[in-house]
């Protein structure tokens, strides 16, 4: 039926993902919409991290203040 309707299949191109979009280009598609997936996980697990070192840091500075409270006073 979507022969009949689109007509014959022309070579070097695949039906229903735009206009003439050749084999090739499409391979070329998937392997970018994988690395973008891969690409986003390293940035969750490098947010994630930061986070982390960031939470760090302020307990850092938080005993710093404490430890320096308690220096100046005796």
């Amino acid at each position: 039926m979507l022969s009949q309707v689109l007509g014959p299949e022309r070579q070097g191109q695949v039906r229903g993902l735009g206009f003439e979009l050749p084999p090739t280009r499409l391979g070329i598609i998937s392997q970018t919409t994988g690395r973008v997936a891969e690409l986003e996980e390293q940035l969750a697990a490098i947010i994630r991290k930061m986070e982390k070192m960031s939470n760090l840091i302020s307990k850092f500075i938080r005993n710093q203040a404490s430890l320096s409270c308690i220096y100046h006073n005796n």
